[in-house]
């Protein structure tokens, strides 16, 4: 009888191959207990399966910076004022704090910014809890003034993980009220921590002087400008209660169009006969944009750049980035997904497109090659 008839006899009589017999202790169990095995192996399997697409998915991970920025305001002030009473006392500081590799500043007209970067191998929460407390101390020198300098940790969370761009055939004021719109719809989304405006102009109420007249009636600019600012007020009275109602009375006494603003009494003349000085009859109210600090244009490959505004969403740490862009989806130049702000503009003549439409694609790529 043959060696394999051996082996295959051994087995009809419930013994153990030659083969088994000589594997080792874990071998062995799986040898004889196939049905486990393959029960394990799929148990493995489909945990692995499971595990996988619970991950959070990021072309960047989230990334402990021990790095910082310190912003101080000063409204009104130069930069050479701010330079000296500002960014020096702080720098002053911070130099004496252990693990600072680099410090950078500048000095701008009403502000002071300031960065600092610890040493790669420092620890970042410590790092910035030492930086919070030199800045603490370096505050009380300031100008009183100044505002207290606010510190803020560089992260990779702060960057953008995706931009739309509006546009269309609108005036500015109108696609700018179009992406606050937008803007409050998306920053309600999960997820989704804050969403920046690009080229926005928010629609303002502009008063203009006139120096002859003001100069005629003897007022004075922060005269015109306190009447105004206490006018424009909402102020509450308190509650009305009775036996049969109980209400809170509020009084209304914001201005609600320029023609409201230009009716306002701003002084008495002072002839005798104390009429009253409308803000009309020294200045001018009309509706305006704001100034314009920032463009944003938009274009395809084949058509010429068009005035644009943009919406940078950035999210919450911690976040999927490919749930987000999935929830904000852009498609054929309509935002739909879960109709943030779909069907918001195709009856304004605005359209929606996404700038860097590549983000979610190089996620899913990088995700599949593991």
């Amino acid at each position: 009888m043959s060696g394999e008839d051996d082996r295959r006899e051994k087995q009809a009589d419930g013994g153990e191959t030659e083969e088994v017999a000589n594997a080792g202790p874990l071998k062995r169990f799986f040898y004889l207990k196939t049905t486990f095995a393959i029960l394990l192996t799929l148990i493995l399997s489909i945990g692995g399966l499971l595990a996988y697409a619970s991950l959070t998915k990021e072309s960047l991970p989230d990334l402990e910076i021990p790095q910082a920025t310190i912003q101080t305001q000063w409204p009104g002030s130069d930069p050479q004022t701010i330079e000296q009473q500002v960014t020096q006392p702080i720098e002053d500081e911070l130099t004496s704090l252990a693990g600072v590799d680099t410090i950078t500043s500048a000095s701008f007209d009403s502000f002071s910014l300031i960065s600092v970067e610890f040493q790669a191998d420092a620890s970042a929460q410590d790092a910035i809890q030492r930086l919070r407390a030199a800045v603490d101390q370096a505050a009380a020198e300031l100008p009183s003034e100044a505002e207290a300098p606010s510190v803020e940790q560089v992260s990779v969370d702060d960057r953008p993980i995706m931009t739309v761009a509006l546009y269309g055939e609108v005036d500015d004021a109108t696609l700018g009220n179009l992406a606050q719109r937008a803007q409050d719809r998306l920053e309600r989304l999960p997820g989704i921590n804050e969403v920046e405006l690009g080229g926005a102009r928010e629609e303002i109420v502009r008063i203009l002087l006139d120096p002859q007249r003001l100069l005629a009636l003897g007022l004075s600019p922060t005269a015109v400008s306190n009447a105004v600012r206490n006018a424009n007020l909402d102020q509450p009275f308190g509650e009305v209660e009775s036996e049969n109602l109980a209400a809170v009375v509020r009084l209304e006494g914001r201005f609600r169009s320029p023609e409201d603003l230009a009716s306002l009494p701003v002084a008495r003349t002072q002839n005798g006969s104390g009429g009253a000085i409308l803000l009309g009859d020294v200045a001018r109210v009309e509706r305006a944009l704001e100034t314009e600090e920032a463009r944003a244009f938009y274009s395809t490959t084949t058509e010429p750049f068009i005035p644009s505004v943009s919406l940078s969403v950035k999210k919450t740490p911690g976040a999927d980035t490919i749930e987000i862009v999935d929830r904000v989806v852009v498609e054929e130049g309509v935002v739909q997904g879960d109709a943030p702000i779909a069907g918001d503009f195709t009856d304004d003549g605005v359209e929606a497109a996404l700038a860097g439409g590549q983000l979610r694609e190089e996620l899913h790529v990088a995700a599949a090659d593991g």
